[in-house]
């Protein structure tokens, strides 16, 4: 096969000879103009195509489509070591029939390699596939797809059991009409008796996926890559993972998710319930993630099994992080050195797999909060830093988060109320105004005291400083409540009928 030219700095020096040894890596490919393609866009060029493609699986060689638009009326038959060249952003193949493909690998057996570089594929037909390759027990292995646009009426872009394959710089898009599906990327398994692996996508883009289970949607596997990618305006899950065993990503943006239907949330992930406990492990590594507004569920819906991990990213999140069926939040994620925006889920839970990497405008503080007897059935904000004063100007040390718009305290109303219990003072009992404070910081008591809310407030959050050398008892009115060890912090919130210590350092 001849190899793409390699330009080194001597080749730059000669730039006649370098030119005219371009011109002779090109006489050893196959120019489909030879075989009467005219790419004007009106006339078929199908067939002459197919016999270019023919040619090269006999005289294994580069088949050259040069700028223009290719109509087609039916698929292009691949095969393995096919390897088709255009003019990057200028070569267009377009299929103007239904529910056919642009190029069919499905050989019935194992494909591959198979290169695409500097190919834009369009259709005009419905439930069109830019490459189609699924079938139950073979693989498409070796896909390697370079500057490739897979855009505008395509119904799928890219269909099979992949393996090893990459795509670079590759854009999957759609015009956004109504009614209209569109699915960039499906691999996977068919029947789970083989698996998807090792497949890897960098700096490419999708955008305006609809209609489908997810924009990228991968099946029983292992392994799969993102690298630098970037998910724009779909009304889907951007990642549908099914038993693929790991994913990792690396700088990703989502840009305005907004799922219409389904699980609202950035990714899918499940095991593939054909039975091993294929969980979905994704590592996540920079970037950022912005959901749209409306998007208020997680990050990633997960099963009992599948984790997420995340660290280094910035995200503004509507919901949660992680969310499975039923009141089971942020129980599947692992969070550290992000930068929380507009957060409004609950405390990460120790007895599962919640743990946190507080971000401090002073610096990063781990912080693991303990179970709770039952999980509260409302949000509960944890965007938390450790302030001691000097961003409010009151040296006053407590727990912050990010709500958005501003550092508030932790709790719903801001504000703070200071006690002095007099000598013999036993019970405090707040007023409604003392009751909207979310830092209570009690400095001085008789001997051990109450403070009692006048009424519950279900879902307030409020955290305390006891410096009072005495245990404070927190409470709703006469019920039993907890206490606020002397000399210690402590985060609460309010059930629906008493007062609950969520946290109090150690």
């Amino acid at each position: 096969m001849v190899r793409p030219l390699v330009i080194t700095n001597e080749m730059r020096g000669r730039g006649e000879h370098w030119q005219m040894d371009v011109r002779a890596k090109r006489q050893a490919w196959i120019d489909v103009r030879a075989w009467g393609a005219t790419g004007d866009g009106v006339t078929f060029d199908t067939r002459a195509i197919q016999h270019a493609l023919e040619m090269a699986a006999d005289v294994p060689s580069p088949v050259y489509l040069p700028a223009g638009v290719y109509r087609l009326d039916e698929p292009l038959a691949g095969h393995s070591g096919l390897e088709i060249v255009g003019d990057p952003w200028r070569t267009t193949l377009v299929q103007a029939e239904n529910d056919a493909a642009i190029l069919d690998v499905r050989t019935g057996a194992d494909v591959g390699p198979v290169t695409l570089r500097g190919l834009m594929l369009r259709a005009t037909g419905e439930g069109c596939y830019g490459v189609r390759g699924e079938a139950a027990d073979w693989y498409l292995t070796g896909l390697r797809a370079s500057e490739c646009s897979f855009y505008a009426d395509l119904a799928h872009g890219v269909v099979g059991k992949l393996a090893l394959c990459t795509f670079n710089r590759c854009f999957f898009g759609h015009h956004g009409v109504a009614g209209d599906s569109f699915q960039p990327v499906w691999a996977g398994n068919i029947d789970g008796a083989r698996y998807a692996f090792s497949n890897v996508f960098r700096d490419c883009k999708f955008v305006r996926a609809k209609s489908c289970d997810g924009a990228v949607q991968l099946g029983t596997g292992h392994a799969t890559e993102f690298e630098n990618c970037i998910w724009e305006a779909i009304t889907v899950p951007a990642i549908h993972a099914r038993g693929m065993t790991s994913i990792l990503l690396l700088n990703p943006t989502f840009e305005a998710i907004n799922p219409s239907s389904g699980e609202n949330c950035i990714m899918d992930i499940a095991d593939d319930g054909l039975g091993g406990n294929r969980y979905v492990r994704v590592r996540w590594i920079g970037g950022r993630c912005s959901q749209a507004a409306g998007m208020t569920d997680a990050v990633a819906f997960c099963d009992a099994g599948s984790h997420v991990e995340i660290e280094n990213a910035i995200l503004n999140v509507q919901g949660y992080i992680t969310e499975r069926a039923g009141p089971q939040y942020d129980r599947n994620a692992s969070v550290s050195l992000c930068q929380l925006i507009g957060y409004a889920g609950t405390a990460f839970r120790s007895e599962e797999r919640g743990l946190a990497g507080v971000l401090n405008l002073r610096g990063v503080f781990p912080l693991r909060i303990p179970a709770v007897a039952a999980e509260p059935g409302f949000p509960q904000e944890h965007n938390l830093y450790m302030d001691d004063g000097t961003n409010r100007g009151d040296r006053v040390r407590g727990w912050r988060y990010y709500d958005g718009t501003a550092f508030r305290d932790l709790g719903h109303s801001g504000g703070r109320a200071t006690h002095s219990y007099g000598g013999g003072t036993a019970t405090w009992e707040l007023t409604e105004k003392e009751a909207d404070a979310s830092l209570f910081w009690v400095t001085a008591a008789g001997g051990a005291a109450v403070a009692s809310f006048p009424t519950v407030r279900p879902g307030k959050n409020f955290t305390v400083y006891n410096g009072s050398g005495h245990a404070i008892t927190f409470r709703v009115g006469a019920a039993g409540g907890e206490v606020a060890t002397n000399a210690k912090y402590s985060i609460w919130t309010m059930t629906s009928t008493n007062c609950a210590k969520i946290y109090e350092q150690p």
